[in-house]
């Protein structure tokens, strides 16, 4: 089991935002849509497309939600250079 100090994983639901603030124009990109990931990383991917969270895109930052644990969407964060501070979020683990 992955442990992480400010996310737990496994949970039914989740949700997070991510601040746009200081990220790149890539980074962006991939946290809406990181289906071009999967083949970098397809150990640990299993993002079965929009359905599977539910991902929307604020003039500041990105929300993300899911009622299942589809996967683990802050390994994209770690995976992305997301800095901790632009993220916050919460599980109902």
């Amino acid at each position: 089991m992955k442990y992480r100090l400010t996310f737990v994983t496994n949970s039914s639901s989740a949700s997070y935002v991510v601040l746009k603030k200081g990220l790149s124009e890539a980074q962006i990109v991939l946290l809406l849509d990181p289906t071009p990931l999967k083949n970098k990383k397809p150990t640990w991917f299993k993002y079965d497309g929009p359905g599977s969270w539910s991902v929307n895109d604020h003039k500041d930052s990105v929300h993300f939600w899911t009622s299942m644990d589809n996967f683990d969407y802050t390994e994209v964060f770690d995976f992305l250079g997301i800095p901790d501070e632009n993220i916050s979020g919460e599980n109902d683990g």
